[in-house]
């Protein structure tokens, strides 16, 4: 991650987005020098796919505008329980 950037603050901009559950996961670096750029995996909540468009553009928006990224990647998923629970059935490797 570029020093110039919280990883935490811009997690929190994101999870602000009206219909977004959670950050699953974000990647920020730098290309070149002052060029940074990032993809996100954001889920929403159930029931609000079908403003999947407002909450990219908002978090497209933040991601370019307000931090300053260069290029970036959203990509979204409805939030499902079952599917962020599958792996409380795994077992450590060291068990």
């Amino acid at each position: 991650t570029p020093s110039h950037l919280n990883v935490h603050q811009i997690r929190d901009a994101l999870l602000k987005i009206e219909d977004v559950h959670s950050v699953q996961d974000l990647n920020v670096w730098s290309l070149t020098m002052g060029k940074t750029a990032a993809i996100v995996h954001l889920q929403l909540i159930p029931d609000s796919f079908s403003r999947w468009e407002d909450v990219q553009s908002k978090a497209r928006q933040i991601l370019l505008c307000t931090y300053g990224m260069y290029q970036c990647t959203v990509q979204l998923q409805i939030f499902k329980e079952t599917l962020n629970n599958v792996c409380t059935k795994c077992r450590s490797v060291d068990a």
